[in-house]
């Protein structure tokens, strides 16, 4: 006979971080699903489509996810039944026989985009670039074809951009889910390039993001919602230590410790956001329209 996991009190989890995308108003309340439980996250869908994502520990932070100390997390990971319901309120995440309070718990914002590089920073760009390609971004050992392939349609998104609009129309459309991964390497390109675009101001941004919503119903719901994310100009945390070094902020970590921070999230996700986000960052109109 099955015996349901024990009720755990409020104070049996310890709640991080919570993103200020999941705040909910006072006297509010909406429901969640358990899409898909990982060895150390969690995917909950929202009722109003959004993806919520619990995560062991502080490695990472974004705008929809709620940290749960490390501690806690085996607990809370054994507790979650794909397909059950939550409900998320002001104050908790919470179902029958668990809750994750939120009430004073520290919200986390995205970093704030400020447009362009002060003086110095190509330097700094430069060295970004030089760290990826000795990493052997562009070409890892472990590769496989489906990884390969994306790269190459990704370089035709950037061949494309600022032409045509049925050209850059039909290279997104054939990058939005190709790849390996939970969230495929062209959309995690796709999704630096965004915000690359946004940083430097470069027009194209709009027309790289009408493109994504037209069809980012062909990749999967992580994907949507971290293109989704990308396309308000949410950086993760990691990407916004990356942002913060090459701009030179006091506070910023150093380059190369942020680099390999945000390498390190997934088997190929962190690798292939910074593939194009240096990406977008080094787009510059006049010499596309130059060659």
């Amino acid at each position: 006979m099955h015996t349901p996991p024990p009720f755990f009190d409020a104070s049996s989890f310890g709640v991080e971080a919570v993103g200020a995308d999941l705040i909910m108003p006072c006297g509010h309340a909406m429901g969640a699903q358990v899409q898909a439980c990982f060895e150390r996250a969690a995917h909950l869908v929202l009722d109003d489509g959004r993806l919520l994502t619990l995560l062991s520990g502080m490695a990472q932070q974004s705008m929809r996810m709620i940290n749960v100390t490390s501690a806690d997390w085996p607990a809370l990971r054994q507790a979650l039944t794909l397909g059950e319901s939550l409900t998320l309120t002001a104050s908790a995440l919470h179902q029958d026989r668990f809750r994750l309070p939120l009430a004073n718990i520290p919200v986390w914002r995205t970093p704030r985009l400020t447009g362009g590089f002060p003086e110095g920073a190509q330097e700094r760009l430069t060295q970004g670039q030089a760290w990826l390609e000795r990493r052997g971004a562009y070409a890892q050992a472990d590769d496989t074809l489906f990884r390969q392939t994306a790269l190459e349609r990704f370089q035709t998104v950037m061949g494309a951009l600022g032409g045509p609009a049925e050209a850059l129309n039909n290279a997104v459309r054939a990058t939005v889910g190709l790849g390996p991964g939970l969230t495929p390497s062209g959309d995690d390109m796709l999704a630096g390039l965004l915000i690359g675009l946004r940083v430097t101001e470069a027009a194209p941004r709009a027309d790289v993001g009408a493109c994504i919503r037209r069809h980012q119903h062909g990749t999967t719901l992580a994907s949507q919602d971290a293109l989704d994310q990308a396309s308000r100009g949410w950086l993760t945390a990691r990407l916004g230590d990356v942002l913060a070094a090459l701009q030179g902020a006091p506070d910023a970590p150093p380059l190369h410790d942020a680099l390999h921070a945000q390498s390190t999230i997934g088997q190929h996700s962190g690798v292939d956001t910074l593939i194009g986000f240096f990406a977008g960052l080094a787009y510059k109109p006049e010499e596309r329209h130059s060659r």
